[in-house]
This record gives structure tokens, C-alpha cells and sequence, in this order.
């Protein structure tokens, strides 16, 4: 027996013992007892980690998996922080003495068993904790953390991963997911936590189940950020199919496309079943073209104009539309940021609603790297520093993904983060769009870039109009886009 494997089978040994409940005991000693060793090594090798975004994994018995007994413990640790932190006055918005926490899930099998365990933990150490009587989309968790001035939050998703994974998201009280020096701090506070620190015992009058209210005002407030009603008054009938995934936009994004005035929307209705096992897709990534496979047959059969897919936790969106000989064409993340840009920077212009705010961080972020910026900012051009340096940069990145991988290994290396506190709450994903941008190989730009680079800024400032705002932004925008005469 090898030295790594007694270790695994001491560490797997503990499992097979009380506080461990009856089912995970005899999981665990089946795997002991197995001649194949290859299940036993991969689940107890190590802890799985929490890092930056919390926790993900494939879920079964294990230190190394997805299981009650490792959220606890990763909420043990989050609420241990949480509780240091109040000690020092470090929070903003503490409501009468009392922080508090929001919790969801999305879809995923084990989803509601580990959304209330982390409720019960963070309630038995006294913590607040407003709970979603049901699935829904990450955004909205986000959403909620700010409306009811929250400290903190967790929702249980595994993003578009494949179905044997779950996972456990952390966020702070300004809606986004931990940063620094916030990540680190819970970070070493997780690794300290044994199983017997675990409070298990929950406090009910600590939890308050929140839901259809909630849908409500956050709808309004994915409503607030329209730009012209107008706009889509004069395209209510486009032909839109929709489909969640199995996942958490099915009811919201429906009823956001609703509310804006879209009155043409089909759902696929075999998708619109919240289930886990994601039986209809191999993979519930919506950037999968094999995943819209429903989707467009339906809207073949339908004449659609638009296929509109989200991931189970509804955070993350796929378009497909016609081209101009009619067939379907998915429209990939980059050229969706610039549908949204065009849409709503022209229409602010023309109604007046451009203010300063809205291309300044843009600047500043230009400038970090180096690189050159013309005029007020509204006709912004980029002289990228790592103009055709290496193969990476020899496509442009709207036309290929080498230059956007590169840009995004970029923005791995730097941080820039500091840039955009206050204004995002998705700091990472804009600044790798921003980087993706300054990235291009000839160290050009165009207007389509200029808007590109704005749309960022602009969502910076319009923190409601998260990607889960599915339907009702994308197709806000196509809706614009499909009136002028330059769509193509």
C-alpha cells in the first residue's frame, strides 16, 4: 500500500463514523472496501478547495466532493469571517445590530438540501439569513443581497457545468463575489474549520423565507434600466423562443419579456421542467451549439426570429438569430456585447440620456494598460502596447477567439479590480471584456469597438441590468438593432 493511499484511507476511515449520517457511512465504506481504489483516492486525495468563488465539485461522499458536510463547513467558515468582521465595524449597511445573508439555488440536484443546510448554519451562529422558497436565477441573489442591505449571500450552482457538479458561490454586501481582501479572509477562515465546529443547530426565528415579492421588485428594477419604450412597442411581435435549460430563468425570464412589452414569446416546453440530470441536452451550456438543438427546431417550426437560451442558474445567455438568407446563426458572447452597446448607446444619444460617468472608467481602464486614448471619451480609440506581438494577436478577437484568450490570460495576471469598485458587481467579466477589447493585434479601433468598450462602463453604472436580465435586455436590444437600416 502506497503512503498516499493510507493517508486517503485513514481520512476515508473518519467518514465511516458518527457525525457522518447513515448513508454517506455505508457510501464511504463500500469505497473502502472496493478492489478498484480509483473512486476512494479521487474523493479523499484532499479538501475541496474554497477559493475566490467558493466552491465546486462533483457531488458524492468525500473531502474532495459536493456534499452537506463540506458546505458546512465552508459556511462555518464564511459566517466565522462574517462575525469577525462585524466585531470590527467593517460592514456598511447592518441593519439594527443584526447581519444578515441571502441564500438560493438553482436547479441542481441536492440544491434545496444544501441551500438549507447553509441557511441553518449561518442562522445557528446567529446570523440573519433570507431564504428563496424555491430555485431562482443568480442574478436575482445578487439583487437581493443589495435590497435588503444585506452583508453577504450564497447561492448553490454549479453554473453550466454537467450535471454530476454543484457548487457554492460567495457574495459581499455589495452583490458581487467576494474580492479582496474579503476572499482571503474567508479563505483562512474555511481552512481553519474542523467537522466538530460545525453548529448544526439551527435558529428558526433567523430564517425568513423570501420569493414572490422579491420576483417582483426585482423585475422592476430590470425594468428601470429600459432605455425606449418606444423601441419595443414598435417590435412587440417579434417572434422569440425561450428556454431555460431545466434551469431557474424559467418562470422570470418570461415574465421580464412580458413586462417590457414582448408579446410573442414561446417557451420549448420540454426544457421548462426543473430537473437536475439536464435530460434533453448533454450539457446545459448554452454556448454549446448542440444545447439550442430544441430551441431552434422550435423555432424553425414557429418562424421565430430569435432563440434565447440561459444556463440552469440563468446568469449565463445564448442567442441565436437568422441571417439573411434566413438560416440560424448563434451569435457568440463578443458579438452580443456589441448588439447591446449599439443599442444602447445610440439610443441614450438620441434621447439625451449619455452622461460623463459612462466612459470614464473606460478611459481609465485604456490608460492602466498603457494604452492611448483620443478626444472626450465618446469617440475613444485604443493604441494597444501588444500590437502583433505573437500569434495570439493575429486575429482580430470579434473575429476570432486567439486574441480574446490571450486577453483573458492578461487579465488574469493583472488587477485591476481597484478600477471598478462601486460600479460593478461582476468586476472579472467586465474587466476581461475591457481587456478583450485593448487586445486586438493592429492597435486600431472602430466605432463597433468604441461601443463595445462603453457597453462595459454602461453596465458598470446600470447594475440592475445583470445577464440574467435574459430576454428583456437582449431582445430590448436586437429589437433596436432590427429598425436600423446598418443591422446587416
Amino acid at each position: 500500500m502506497t503512503e498516499e493511499l493510507k493517508q486517503v484511507m485513514a481520512t476515508a476511515e473518519v467518514w465511516t463514523k458518527e457525525p457522518f449520517d447513515a448513508e454517506t457511512r455505508a457510501q464511504v465504506q463500500a469505497m473502502i472496501n472496493a478492489e478498484d481504489k480509483t473512486d476512494l483516492i479521487d474523493s479523499f486525495y484532499r479538501t475541496l478547495e474554497f477559493g475566490t468563488g467558493g466552491l465546486r465539485g462533483i457531488m458524492g461522499p468525500g473531502t474532495n466532493r459536493m456534499n452537506k458536510y463540506i458546505v458546512a463547513q465552508a459556511t462555518q467558515g464564511y459566517a466565522n469571517y462574517m462575525l469577525k468582521v462585524q466585531a470590527q465595524n467593517g460592514f456598511e449597511n447592518v441593519q439594527n445590530g443584526q447581519i444578515a445573508v441571502v441564500v438560493g439555488h438553482d436547479c441542481r440536484n441536492n440544491g434545496r438540501l444544501f441551500a438549507e443546510t447553509v441557511a441553518n448554519i449561518f442562522s445557528a451562529n446567529g446570523i440573519k439569513v433570507y431564504l428563496f422558497e424555491s430555485l431562482r436565477p443568480t442574478p436575482e441573489c445578487s439583487f437581493a443581497i443589495r435590497h435588503l442591505k444585506c452583508q453577504g449571500g450564497v447561492n448553490v450552482t454549479a453554473s453550466h457545468n454537467p450535471k454530476e457538479y454543484n457548487g457554492y458561490k460567495a457574495y459581499w454586501e455589495d452583490g458581487s463575489q467576494v474580492l479582496q481582501p474579503h476572499d482571503q479572509g474567508i479563505i483562512d477562515e474555511v481552512n481553519k474549520v474542523r467537522m466538530e465546529d460545525v453548529k448544526w443547530e439551527a435558529n428558526p426565528d433567523l430564517i425568513e423565507i423570501i420569493g414572490g415579492e422579491m420576483d417582483y421588485d426585482y423585475m422592476q428594477a430590470v425594468k428601470s434600466v429600459m432605455i425606449d419604450q418606444e423601441t419595443i412597442l414598435r417590435q412587440k411581435d417579434l417572434n422569440i423562443v425561450y428556454t431555460p435549460m431545466h434551469g431557474a430563468g424559467r418562470q422570470i425570464v418570461p415574465l421580464c419579456l412580458r413586462s417590457w412589452g414582448f408579446e410573442n414569446i414561446h417557451v420549448v416546453p420540454e426544457q421548462m421542467v426543473i430537473d437536475g440530470n439536464f435530460p434533453t441536452v448533454v450539457s446545459p451550456n448554452p454556448e454549446n451549439a448542440e444545447a439550442m438543438t430544441m430551441g431552434m427546431q422550435l423555432g424553425t417550426k414557429l418562424g421565430a426570429d430569435l432563440v434565447i437560451a440561459s444556463d440552469p442558474d440563468a446568469d449565463r445567455i445564448a442567442i441565436v438569430c437568422r441571417n439573411d438568407k434566413g438560416e440560424w446563426v448563434i451569435i457568440n458572447g463578443n458579438q452580443t456585447c456589441m448588439m447591446y452597446c449599439y443599442y444602447i448607446i445610440n439610443n441614450m444619444k438620441k434621447l439625451g440620456k449619455m452622461r460623463d460617468d459612462m466612459y470614464r472608467v473606460a478611459q481609465r481602464y485604456a490608460q492602466h494598460h498603457g494604452a492611448s486614448t483620443y478626444g472626450d471619451g465618446r469617440d475613444l480609440a485604443l493604441n494597444s502596447p501588444y500590437a502583433g506581438q505573437g500569434e495570439e494577436h493575429t486575429k482580430d478577437w470579434r473575429y476570432g477567439d486567439k486574441g480574446y484568450r490571450a486577453a483573458v490570460s492578461k487579465a488574469k495576471e493583472d488587477d485591476c479590480n481597484d478600477d471598478y469598485k462601486g460600479y460593478d458587481t461582476r468586476n472579472q467579466r467586465v474587466h476581461l471584456y475591457l481587456s478583450s477589447v485593448i487586445y486586438r493585434h493592429d492597435g486600431a479601433t472602430d466605432n463597433l469597438e468604441f461601443y463595445a468598450l462603453i457597453l462595459c462602463t454602461a453596465l458598470c453604472m446600470l447594475q440592475a441590468a445583470h445577464q440574467s436580465v435574459v430576454g428583456a435586455c437582449v431582445a430590448h436590444a436586437i429589437g433596436g438593432l432590427y429598425e436600423d437600416e446598418h443591422s446587416g
